[in-house]
């Protein structure tokens, strides 16, 4: 093992173990990709260098402000909490924003469900939306201004997002679909302590893709874009979601997005196991979609 492995090893096996700014810092430029390394947006902080300062800096502060912090393995804090970016979005600087706007929200949860279910509260419907997507909300409480102006919630449009998009993106045109929903929630979490990542299927089980692609000429059809026929969600039959670690469960639980249940594994299938996961078929041995 080099030097850095058996460091990384460490933290594999001290599962308590705080992660300094140093060290987190050194993790993040080990397993950036190398685009990034020439370039990052620059600090909004005063001593900051880079982006990438402010993000392990404030990873730093999240991790010591929340009490389920060292219940969490410290290898998914590493890969699921610190890291800035989960594809090729674009390059934000989210986190010293989202820190600020949003760990109130969350501030005296005693674990990670608990604070999940403060940030998607209250549950997504016809006149209600969770307080992460309240973007203009959570100002400073001496902030000077009436309820309208700080009552801009980003918005549900289902097949309005390209694949990748970033927070910022979402916010910038106030709607999205699944895709900008799951990077937001995904982000805010993290932003607050909650490890998690974005989820989702390129074809659900479901309609017209219904079945086996031995059986169904269509399901073949889904992975390039639907039959043809339809457009939105049924054109593209896809979906993303967000995983989050639970301290309570010591492991991946799921909320739907936008999230209509703030219950850990509940609110995106019918019926889910552990061992099978959603809406499981024991005669195909597939997963069916509830929509």
């Amino acid at each position: 093992h080099t030097q850095q492995q058996q460091q990384e090893q460490q933290y594999y096996d001290d599962d308590e173990q705080a992660i300094s700014f140093c060290e987190a810092k050194q993790w993040l430029v080990s397993h950036m990709p190398a685009f990034d390394l020439d370039y990052l947006p620059p600090s909004v902080t005063v001593s900051g260098r880079s982006m990438l300062d402010d993000h392990v800096a404030f990873f730093v502060m999240a991790e010591n402000a929340t009490a389920w912090a060292r219940r969490i393995p410290a290898a998914v804090r590493l890969a699921y909490l610190l890291p800035y970016a989960a594809f090729h979005e674009a390059r934000v600087n989210w986190r010293p924003l989202l820190f600020a706007k949003l760990f109130a929200v969350v501030a005296g949860q005693p674990n990670t469900e608990a604070a999940m279910a403060a940030l998607a509260s209250p549950p997504w419907g016809p006149h209600t939306a969770p307080a992460f997507t309240n973007w203009s909300s959570h100002v400073w409480p001496d902030y000077a201004a009436d309820a309208a102006a700080t009552n801009f919630y980003v918005q549900w449009g289902s097949s309005t997002s390209p694949p990748v998009t970033s927070p910022f993106d979402f916010a910038a045109y106030g709607y999205g679909s699944c895709s900008a929903w799951s990077t937001l929630l995904t982000y805010a979490a993290r932003a607050v302590g909650i490890p998690a990542r974005q989820t989702g299927t390129p074809c659900w089980n479901s309609g017209q893709f219904a079945g086996l692609a031995r059986d169904n000429a269509n399901v073949s059809l889904c992975w390039h874009g639907g039959a043809g026929d339809t457009r939105g969600d049924i054109y593209l039959n896809n979906h993303n979601w967000v995983e989050y670690w639970s301290d309570v469960k010591n492991t991946w639980v799921f909320i739907n997005v936008p999230p209509d249940n703030t219950t850990p594994n509940q609110g995106l299938c019918d019926t889910f196991s552990e061992k099978n996961g959603c809406n499981y078929d024991p005669v195909t041995g597939c997963a069916k979609a509830s929509g």
